[in-house]
């Protein structure tokens, strides 16, 4: 049986290293899955990179520290236009909020049309971009149960 709290601890002991390495990978086949099933009207980069802001930020905050440790990962794959005060006020001001919202509804939404891979990428990210920290806290725990229910319903 499929053991939610082992997965968790796993990520969380996860060096930057490691995890840069796995939102690298696992954002290359997230691409690719979401290119296979022909969303053209989709801005695949901005929404994925949308999707890791807001995993990183589910549990109602933008933490500069987890903001940080993802960083790097998001730079190296969608370029340098993520700017963290912008990203705080936005996300203060509600609208952030609101878009992160709508994109990953909208992801989520696409992806549970996608295969078996595809999902497991998309979660493996999330559980990277949630355990940035060190920590999978229990509203980060609650958010990525309620991802994978919505994608694999």
């Amino acid at each position: 049986m499929f053991d939610f709290i082992k997965l968790c601890n796993r990520f969380e002991k996860m060096n930057a290293i490691e995890r840069a390495a796995v939102i690298a990978d696992k954002s290359i086949g997230v691409v690719a899955g979401l290119n296979r099933l022909n969303n053209e009207h989709l801005d695949i980069a901005n929404v994925l990179a949308t999707f890791l802001v807001g995993a990183v930020a589910c549990d109602g905050e933008v933490n500069e520290v987890e903001y940080l440790l993802v960083y790097p990962s998001l730079v190296q794959i969608f370029g340098s236009d993520f700017d963290f005060e912008s990203t705080k006020n936005c996300f203060k001001s509600g609208d952030g909020k609101k878009a992160i919202k709508e994109c990953t509804d909208e992801l989520a939404a696409i992806l549970s049309r996608g295969d078996d891979d595809l999902k497991t990428d998309a979660i493996t990210l999330c559980l990277c971009a949630v355990s940035v920290d060190g920590k999978v806290s229990m509203k980060e725990r609650s958010y990525v149960k309620k991802l994978f229910k919505r994608i694999t319903a």
